[in-house]
């Protein structure tokens, strides 16, 4: 009974597992994690691709305001009142969150196993999350992040 009451208590709770299947899974979901993130990026490129075309309409139109008022400007110039710098036009950005590869984390527990020299090993709560469940503390960003792509 005691072990069921602290089912929750990560510090007290592991499980045994075979080597091999652990291996499997976390290969398993290193695939998915790669294909996951090489849509992403796909889809990172072709949204990045739309907002630089639509920046670059916008863009334009600024700029040929900007050269107008520029113009007006020099047309009814004041030596008394002249800058060294002239403002052309501000800087023209725009925001779009990258995704990001966690290929190493698979990558560092696949080593670990692959050197591993016995058939069962003990994992604990949180180990068992991450290798068995796919449930890594960086997952709900990947996720999030991969999804606003991956929907278009």
């Amino acid at each position: 009974m005691r072990n069921m009451r602290n089912m929750g208590d990560e510090s007290e709770r592991t499980t045994m597992v075979k080597t091999a299947e652990l291996l499997e899974t976390l290969k398993k979901n290193r695939e998915e994690h790669v294909k996951e993130y090489e849509e992403a990026v796909a889809g990172y490129l072709e949204e990045a691709r739309k907002r630089l075309e639509g920046e670059f309409e916008k863009a334009k139109g600024e700029l040929q305001k900007a050269y107008q008022r520029t113009q007006r400007e020099l047309e009814t110039f004041d030596p008394t009142k002249a800058q060294d710098t002239i403002v052309f036009c501000k800087g023209i950005s725009f925001t779009l969150t990258a995704p990001r590869n966690f290929v190493d984390a698979y990558d560092q527990a696949i080593q670990m196993m692959e050197w591993e020299t016995r058939e069962e090993v003990e994992l604990n709560t949180t180990e068992f999350r991450c290798f068995i469940m796919n449930k890594w503390d960086w997952m709900q960003e990947f996720k999030a992040v991969s999804e606003m792509y991956l929907a278009k």
